[in-house]
């Protein structure tokens, strides 16, 4: 190697890109088609996150030399970051034709392939590994690790368990065990795990984000809360303690520390972007646009690449009113990814915003002519149907047929369906242990319980969950002729995708939202105040139609229905749904949750 590039790898490697970069150029003046001062250069550039210029660079190198299998690692990986899952993905699988015992290879291709959501890919593969390198314990964990992703949680503690066999007490194995317990519902027993995976001395952020979750599952917030915070201290620009850390934070109405877990952790890993828009997702739903977009703004331009990006700025000057630049930034969203389905969305919803309502048309019908499961779409979709008057959105919101109301049945053991309610009432009261609503929610002026409903084994959720089911087989079979979207024709195999209970205070309401991972979504009243008896005024009534968008002219709702003790109200998830606020010192309890296919 010349004295020259030695000089640029020195900077290179101290992290002085710009002295680095420089000399590099210098030596490829000289020499154009050097294979290591090309790949080098790549290899830089990709840490500046430059990945077209990075890519040119390093397969310029392999049409020197073509047998660089380090060279083409670092290739898949500057691909992968730039969004080219299929090119990655074939370098890969070429490194392992030519070394097919590379187990680092091995792992780059799971890494891609799991966070692709390629899983039965993933999982042949974790077998192929196992395979060729011998490597049976690793590549069995992560096969196990995968089996949790895919919520094939039995199979995932079994092949753990296996694993603890020949190598007691690996708290990785606990850990996964644990892990899985926990997306299972069952955080009580996921805890005991973690604890003892603790007390073997381990202290990763990793095992402490985790023990936050399932605090958080069983209502233990403050221990939560500290949990996520040691997991923030071990690794600042880790995003997903961030987030739960603050939800935790609005919560329980801790609002001076909200927030701060960014701003100590942003200057510390200044070009983590994930980290930056994750601090501007809250501060959008918090509507601090002003403070969002003077973030933005600061971000150097170079690493303005992504349709995030683009997709945050537009929602801030959305927010702050200035709907053309707003339209502007989605337009240079698409152009960077004109397959961000987020990205699409919102900027549907800003075109009908902006009056513009034929382009969102057009923009949602392609949208759903790809994935006719997506329920945001659809709501989106009936908005413009609706304001240009067109039939078919009658039949996607048919308010009578695609809604049903019914009674549950009394649970055996019980006298009254009223009864029953009161008891459940006082459970469920037990578990709000919040004081202000969800961050991430639509209620107003109340809590919601964390975790599924449906997982607690409590005798009086089992019941209710019992009674639910056959109201929902009811009316899957009478609205099923009704059904106008293809994908959603009804099945009677379903399952829950989630629930929760939901207890409103004075003054206390939900805007209008959809439920954008179900197929159909619901209400059940457990506990009423009374002033939802008064036909009059409506208080507390549930509404349907009334999208959370501005519409010209405006859109209000289709149809009231008026909640009562024991009343199951079901609906399709893309239907606008909310309620009306009521004055009251009672609360007003209920129970949700979606219903999914199981196909």
């Amino acid at each position: 190697m010349s004295i020259l590039l030695q000089q640029a790898l020195k900077f290179h490697q101290a992290g002085d890109f710009d002295n680095a970069q420089s000399l590099y150029e210098q030596f490829l003046q000289k020499y154009p088609n050097d294979v290591n001062g090309l790949q080098l250069l790549g290899s830089l550039h990709a840490a500046k996150e430059n990945f077209p210029l990075a890519i040119s660079l390093m397969e310029r190198s392999l049409e020197q030399k073509n047998d660089q299998p380090q060279v083409m690692l670092n290739l898949a990986i500057a691909c992968k970051r730039d969004g080219q899952i299929e090119k990655a993905e074939h370098i890969y699988r070429r490194v392992l034709s030519i070394q097919p015992k590379n187990i680092q290879a091995y792992q780059y291709l799971l890494r891609l392939l799991t966070e692709a959501k390629l899983f039965d890919k993933a999982l042949k593969l974790c077998e192929e590994a196992v395979s060729a390198t011998g490597q049976n314990h690793y590549f069995d964990s992560k096969k196990a690790d995968l089996l949790t992703t895919m919520q094939r949680y039995d199979e995932s503690i079994q092949i753990f368990q296996s694993l603890l066999v020949s190598q007691p007490n690996t708290p990785e194995y606990i850990h996964g065990i644990a892990l899985a317990l926990r997306q299972k519902g069952e955080p009580l027993q996921a805890l005991g795990l973690y604890e003892k995976v603790q007390a073997q001395g381990v202290s990763t952020f990793q095992l402490f984000h985790n023990m936050g979750n399932a605090l958080s599952d069983l209502g233990r917030l403050d221990a939560a809360i500290s949990y996520y915070e040691k997991s923030i201290e071990l690794n600042p620009g880790y995003i997903h303690s961030h987030i739960n850390l603050n939800e935790l934070l609005w919560e329980t109405g801790q609002k001076q520390r909200f927030l701060a877990s960014y701003l100590q952790a942003i200057p510390l890993e200044p070009r983590n972007m994930p980290l930056k828009f994750a601090y501007c997702q809250s501060l959008l739903r918090t509507s601090n646009y002003d403070i969002c977009l003077a973030l933005l703004e600061e971000v150097e331009p170079e690493l303005r690449v992504s349709s995030e990006f683009w997709d945050l700025s537009a929602r801030a000057e959305k927010g702050l009113g200035n709907i053309d630049r707003c339209l502007a930034h989605y337009q240079t969203a698409i152009e960077q990814n004109d397959s961000d389905r987020d990205v699409l969305l919102n900027f549907a919803q800003a075109l009908i915003e902006a009056r513009q309502v034929n382009r969102a048309q057009k923009l949602l019908e392609e949208v759903v002519g790809k994935d006719t499961n997506d329920q945001f779409a659809w709501s989106l979709l009936g908005i413009c149907w609706r304001l240009n008057s067109d039939p078919r959105e009658h039949l996607l919101n048919d308010y009578e047929n695609l809604v049903g109301e019914f009674e549950i049945d009394i649970p055996p053991g019980f006298n009254s369906v009223d009864e029953f309610c009161q008891q459940l009432n006082q459970y469920l009261t037990e578990l709000h242990t919040g004081t202000n609503q969800p961050l991430e929610q639509t209620l107003t002026g109340g809590t919601q319980t964390r975790g599924n409903l449906f997982d607690n084994l409590n005798p009086l959720v089992q019941a209710l969950e019992i009674e639910l089911r056959k109201c929902i087989a009811k009316f899957i079979e009478i609205s099923a002729s009704f059904e106008y979207v293809d994908s959603c024709k009804s099945s009677q195999e379903f399952e829950f995708s989630g629930s929760w209970s939901v207890q409103l205070q004075d003054k206390g309401f939900h805007t209008s939202h959809i439920h954008p991972m179900g197929w159909l979504s619901s209400a059940f009243y457990v506990s009423l105040p009374s002033i939802t008896e008064d036909c009059e005024t409506k208080q507390g009534w549930f509404c349907l139609g009334k999208p959370n968008i501005k519409t010209s002219p405006e859109l209000g709702a289709v149809r009231k229905i008026q909640p009562s003790i024991g009343k199951l109200v079901l609906f399709r998830s893309y239907m606008w749904h909310s309620t009306t606020a009521f004055e009251s010192a009672q609360n007003r309890t209920t129970v949700a949750f979606d219903v999914i296919k199981n196909n």
